[in-house]
């Protein structure tokens, strides 16, 4: 009351981050011009490393906006401990190829520990695999690429990319053009750095962390055992069947 306006900052600040963060980029907007849903295809660049430091709440809100206690002065942050605590690595990109009305899903994976830039032991430099190798599942086809490659082809196009190809006819358009002229990243999975040996190792039953804990919850994994014993029967009266013709 009689204060009149004042600066403002909006925004929104994580108060604790999970160990494998998903980012949804929001392709798909409704149009006022057009009055219905389009899809945005604009070129949009993201990293393969984050560091989701700076996004942290550096003063936590309770649950009735109250401020949270203050930490006692031997509690140092953490970040000075492990400056890379909340640094988390791109590990699969879901992409969208089509429009608002119909369209294709796929997927480019990093499933193996060996394919990733992390540090090495203290005083050492990191460890960078020679070849950023991904892997792209398209429905049952499932193939390798290179991590320049993948890249461009999930970040969408420029103005000047979709000028081009608009100019230009179907055929005269490589595939790689006609496939980011409508594909683009939908959604960024990141593992933080800390946790990718845990999430990428090998489920073999129990969770390394909490030996107590099942990695693989044992109705998923019984399953798994049964889908596999059904497509074995299946595999078997198919090379069985011309015994009985």
């Amino acid at each position: 009351a009689g204060f009149g306006k004042q600066d403002a900052c909006k925004g929104v600040a994580f108060e604790q981050l999970p160990p494998v963060l998903h980012v949804h980029l929001k392709r798909f907007e409704f149009d006022l011009a057009r009055m219905a849903m389009v899809k945005v295809q604009d070129r949009f660049e993201f990293p393969t490393v984050l560091d989701m430091g700076p996004f942290l709440s550096k003063e936590g809100q309770g649950d009735k906006g109250a401020p949270k206690p203050a930490p006692p002065p031997q509690a140092a942050p953490s970040e000075a401990e492990n400056p890379r605590e909340h640094v988390y690595h791109l590990h699969s990109i879901l992409l969208h190829s089509g429009d608002v009305h119909a369209g294709h899903y796929y997927v480019y994976i990093r499933p193996k520990l060996s394919c990733y830039d992390v540090p090495g032991p203290a005083g050492s430099p990191p460890v960078t695999p020679s070849l950023h190798k991904w892997y792209q599942f398209d429905d049952e086809t499932v193939t390798t690429h290179d991590e320049i490659e993948v890249l461009e082809s999930s970040y969408g196009q420029s103005d000047r990319e979709r000028s081009a190809s608009s100019a230009a006819s179907a055929d005269r358009l490589s595939l790689s053009s006609q496939q980011r002229a409508c594909s683009s990243a939908y959604m960024l999975v990141y593992v933080r750095e800390a946790d990718l040996g845990r999430v990428l190792g090998p489920a073999d039953g129990t969770d390394p962390a909490d030996a107590d804990t099942e990695a693989v919850p044992r109705r998923l994994a019984d399953r798994l055992e049964r889908h596999r014993r059904s497509n074995e029967d299946a595999r078997r009266r198919r090379d069985e069947a011309h015994l009985y013709t």
